[in-house]
């Protein structure tokens, strides 16, 4: 009897599907073309794998690209899914996670030209902060030449994620460090994205790192005014709102000629977005082309335009750095600062403002 019940069970089956195969085609081939089209990025990513392994980078490939995901460093990052699904994280939406709510301030330390200082500026007056007690945090978004990680001795940390989003690296109780140097898995790999890649990232630092509430978010910017300014910016306006970015500017320059022609430029992009500019760092001064005793060397220290930079721009405060080999030092070893409070008195004038 069971034997007859599964016979006319399959025959009643096999009916079914010689009287409606037109019908079960089309639903299979538009389930097939569903999930094609679903998972053809995971496909096309595979089969690279395993054809062009030889030009898979060893550097993190940036989010979207052909090799997101599969990159060496992409193990334990936590944005390899995110990079992977070809769909990174470029725009913002009521959806968007905030990470930026329980920080008071943020200060941009910035300029038109390289190898002024602007990240040992940075860090210093980071450490100097905590140093005073305050909650501090430093996001580097020089994609491109990260050197925060070296400067704070935090090279080769990992970057963990949990349900609160991305870990920073904790460098003291009151301090803690993002930057795409954590993400890289060799110092010397370097980083050549353009423009949309960069723009991603900055934005996953701005909403899916776990900060916390921070009296002061330090922020270390490349040379120039560029993506990474423009997006950073706009990203911190669409999540604090325009009226509430509450965006300081730190100006830095040497005393040299071309120096101050490029912050004139970053003074009037800090204007031009809303960024108050409070204070302006003259660093490495007193070099010895200032001490010879030789009346034939130019005055480089162009004093008189930077007072009246600071006259235009309002900036109440001008603050000069001395040369000194231990502050080079310092940032070589990843060390704080504190020999004659160079840095803390720069902290504390902020503190005032």
């Amino acid at each position: 009897m069971k034997q007859e019940s599964k016979e006319s069970f399959w025959n009643s089956l096999l009916k079914f599907i010689s009287n409606h195969s037109t019908e079960i085609k089309i639903i299979a081939f538009l389930t097939a073309y569903h999930y094609l089209i679903k998972y053809s990025n995971k496909f096309s990513n595979t089969f690279s794998f395993f054809s062009k392994r030889e030009d898979i980078p060893e550097s993190c490939p940036g989010p979207g690209t052909q090799y997101a995901g599969l990159s060496k460093s992409c193990e334990g990052c936590p944005n390899k899914s995110s990079c992977s699904s070809n769909n990174p994280s470029n725009s913002l939406n009521s959806n968007t996670p905030n990470s930026l709510t329980d920080v008071h301030n943020i200060v941009v330390i910035a300029s038109g030209k390289g190898g002024v200082g602007k990240s040992t500026v940075a860090v210093q007056l980071s450490y100097s902060l905590e140093h005073l007690g305050k909650r501090v945090g430093l996001l580097d978004i020089d994609i491109t030449g990260p050197s925060v990680p070296a400067m704070t001795n935090t090279r080769h940390s990992e970057v963990f994620e949990s349900l609160l989003g991305w870990s920073p690296i904790y460098v003291t109780d009151r301090m803690c460090v993002m930057s795409i140097g954590y993400l890289m898995s060799n110092d010397e790999h370097c980083i050549s994205w353009r423009g949309a890649k960069k723009d991603a990232l900055i934005k996953k630092f701005l909403t899916s790192v776990n900060w916390g509430e921070l009296d002061y978010l330090v922020v270390d910017t490349p040379p120039g005014t560029s993506d990474e300014h423009i997006t950073f910016i706009n990203t911190v306006k669409l999540l604090r709102g325009v009226d509430k970015g509450g965006l300081m500017g730190v100006l830095v320059t040497t005393p040299q000629k071309r120096a101050i022609d490029d912050v004139k430029r970053s003074a009037k992009f800090c204007a031009d977005v809303g960024i108050d500019i409070v204070m302006l760092v003259e660093n490495m001064t007193n070099s010895f082309l200032d001490s010879t005793e030789q009346t034939d060397i130019p005055d480089v220290t162009s004093v008189n335009e930077l007072k009246d930079l600071c006259e235009k721009y309002k900036i109440s405060k001008h603050i000069t750095i001395e040369s000194d080999p231990k502050i080079t030092q310092a940032g070589e070893l990843g060390q704080f600062y504190h020999q004659n409070d160079t840095f803390l008195n720069l902290a504390e004038t902020l503190l005032t403002l």
